[in-house]
């Protein structure tokens, strides 16, 4: 029997009262709630490595302090994430979820919203049947940051807001902000035009601006191959080839990664293609007709693909995949471990859009 240290935290409507230590070493422990208690949390500042199912009466309670910012930026990022992992376990629906992201639209650090941008963006992707309801809450959420810390780099600012930036510009852009597509359209054309372009933008709008912009891709290649191009600029045109919503244009970019890219950097436009929703559904045909090449790839390049590409883009045909996946396991033992893992995440994927 494993012994856990438990930290829980006591509140009395938005106080917090009392913060008590226990030592968790059998398989159930009673623990009386002080007088005039409305919500406890466990793991108390994220403080141990476990997860915690709360009953609604006080997963609800924990949301008005989460909307009140009574609880830190560290113990709201823990329990949003906290959740998204049991929605993905079945043990909360993904409704419970989103009526509990209502508690997040006023949100303003960066840990929380990281979070929340990576797990939207992942239920978007995957639960088809809730994708207007998604793109709203992350839209609301989402708005009000950027349009706090503006879309342009301010000088001095700190590296997080940098960061945070760059990927609510991404998320928003999913979410169907036209603010966000017009700045990034308006920037990935100064770019293509030569201008100056702040270099922390590059990586959120070459994306955003080679979706728009199809007839791109040319020029973007021609930028590629010219011998004076630095690495950063490199990574950032190849995650822009993987951008394009035009589903036969993205494939024959892919093809491209897989004749002309070098090896070490071909897994950049393809991770963010395993992303794009406008070729996912093609990408488990493009993955088997690939794989000679892509078995090429450094063998940690190579897990990220199988993982990425396939718990997504094999949600049409989960059988097949699985049969495939299971036969080139047996010829290819070194990916054993990682195709396990991503046939479990296919499973997880393919009940949440059932549900």
């Amino acid at each position: 029997m494993w012994m856990i240290p438990l930290t829980i935290s006591f509140y009395r409507e938005t106080q917090l009262i009392d913060t008590q230590r226990f030592v968790f070493n059998e398989k159930s422990m009673d623990i009386s709630l002080p007088d005039g208690v409305t919500a406890y949390k466990l793991n108390f500042e994220q403080s141990g490595f476990y997860r915690v199912i709360y009953e609604k009466k006080n997963l609800h309670a924990l949301g008005k302090l989460v909307k009140q910012k009574v609880l830190s930026p560290r113990d709201r990022y823990g329990l949003h994430n906290n959740l998204y992992a049991f929605v993905r376990s079945e043990d909360y629906s993904i409704d419970d979820y989103l009526d509990f992201m209502e508690y997040f639209t006023e949100e303003d650090n960066y840990l929380p919203l990281v979070a929340m941008s990576a797990n939207l963006v992942h239920a978007f992707q995957v639960v088809e049947s809730r994708r207007e309801r998604i793109s709203a809450i992350g839209f609301k959420a989402f708005y009000k940051v950027l349009e706090h810390i503006g879309y342009e780099p301010k000088e001095d600012e700190p590296h997080q807001v940098t960061n945070l930036r760059s990927s609510l510009l991404i998320s928003s852009y999913l979410f169907n902000d036209e603010g966000v597509a017009e700045f990034g359209l308006q920037k990935f054309n100064e770019y293509l035009e030569g201008k100056s372009v702040h270099p922390d933008l590059l990586s959120s709008i070459m994306r955003i601006g080679a979706a728009q912009v199809p007839s791109s891709f040319a020029i973007l290649i021609k930028k590629l191959e010219s011998a004076d191009i630095p690495e950063p600029e490199t990574i950032n045109i190849l995650r822009a080839i993987g951008s394009f919503e035009d589903k036969d244009l993205q494939l024959k970019a892919l093809d491209y990664v897989i004749e002309k890219v070098p090896s070490k950097n071909k897994i950049f436009p393809i991770m963010i293609s395993a992303r794009n929703l406008f070729v996912v559904d093609h990408l488990w045909e493009w993955f088997k007709k690939n794989i000679v090449e892509l078995e090429e790839l450094h063998p940690m390049h190579l897990e990220g693909v199988i993982s990425n590409i396939v718990s997504v883009a094999g949600l049409n045909n989960p059988d097949e995949v699985k049969a495939y996946l299971e036969g080139y396991m047996q010829k290819n033992d070194k990916v054993k471990d990682t195709i396990k893992m991503t046939l479990e995440r296919l499973a997880i994927n393919s009940r949440l859009r059932a549900s």
